[in-house]
């Protein structure tokens, strides 16, 4: 593959985690290759956030892969494809709707990494990286240079997740949020849920209505909620896009999950990152936290 020059990813995985999880990826072509990358991607995983400003990524495009109007979907997905005339182009999940259009674009070579099913999506894109780039160096590093991080006696709590399996509940929240409130009395809480979910924590919402140091970020832009990440001493979250992002910044983080749908194996890239069910009781959770914090 020596011949390799202009790169495009087409990546269509639409959490906030699965684009962290190509980093190591991009970061091992770029010291091979030294050229930068174009990406397709899905934009709901906060690409144009996360690596744009990163030296390795030229320039980031959003196209619909959706299943719905496939037929549409595909056209543009090519036509977009052939504008950008790269000499290889890299698609990372194999299903036949993406693998089937990609086989009519003008890139020289394609590269398919094979069908992502339930397994573990970080463990996943490294087994099939190494396969096809047998000859390229990896390092499994998922940091970013383009984030300053800091400790500014702030605590984040994500209490939502798009995958609403995980979730640990609004009460087992309520509580933890009284008790950070006695533990820290100098310290802001920002509480982040995904606007279009508001109306499930109203109980919460209103509990904290205008108590100081409680700040809530549904109307924050996302690359506001990054830099509140960043500042945080310590975060706690459902397993979800922001847990990832903490975790990615190497924030101590606290996460919850379903043992039984989430897979379990990507928790391991991260460092600082202790995970626990979401069935452990409020209780239990505060104790816990009372004696390592």
């Amino acid at each position: 593959m020596a011949n390799i020059k202009k790169i495009l990813f087409v990546i269509p995985y639409r959490g906030i985690g699965d684009i962290i999880y190509h980093v190591p990826i991009f970061k091992a072509l770029y010291k091979k290759y030294n050229s930068k990358f174009t990406v397709i991607t899905n934009k709901s995983n906060k690409a144009n956030y996360l690596i744009a400003q990163e030296n390795y990524i030229d320039s980031i495009e959003f196209e619909n892969f959706d299943r719905e109007n496939l037929i549409k979907n595909s056209y543009n997905l090519i036509k977009k494809i052939n504008s950008i005339n790269a000499n290889t182009l890299i698609l990372t999940h194999g299903s036949k709707r993406l693998t089937l259009p990609i086989m009519l674009t003008n890139a020289a070579k394609k590269i398919y990494f094979g069908r992502h099913k339930n397994e573990d999506l970080a463990s996943f894109l490294i087994n099939q990286f190494k396969q096809k780039f047998p000859k390229v160096e990896f390092d499994k590093n998922y940091e970013l240079s383009n984030i300053n991080i800091e400790n500014k006696n702030s605590i984040f709590l994500s209490i939502d997740s798009n995958h609403n399996q995980n979730n640990w509940g609004e009460n087992k929240y309520i509580d933890l949020i009284n008790n950070l409130k006695i533990q820290y009395p100098d310290f802001k809480i920002y509480i982040n849920f995904a606007p279009h979910n508001k109306k499930f924590f109203e109980k919460l919402t209103n509990k904290f209505l205008n108590t100081q140091n409680i700040f809530y970020t549904d109307n924050c832009s996302f690359d506001k909620i990054i830099k509140l990440i960043s500042e945080c001493n310590f975060m706690i979250g459902n397993e979800s896009g922001p847990t990832c992002v903490a975790a990615l910044l190497k924030k101590k983080t606290f996460s919850f999950f379903d043992y039984k749908t989430t897979p379990q194996s990507s928790k391991t890239i991260y460092e600082k990152v202790e995970f626990f069910p979401n069935s452990i009781s409020a209780d239990d959770f505060i104790n816990y936290l009372d004696k390592i914090i």
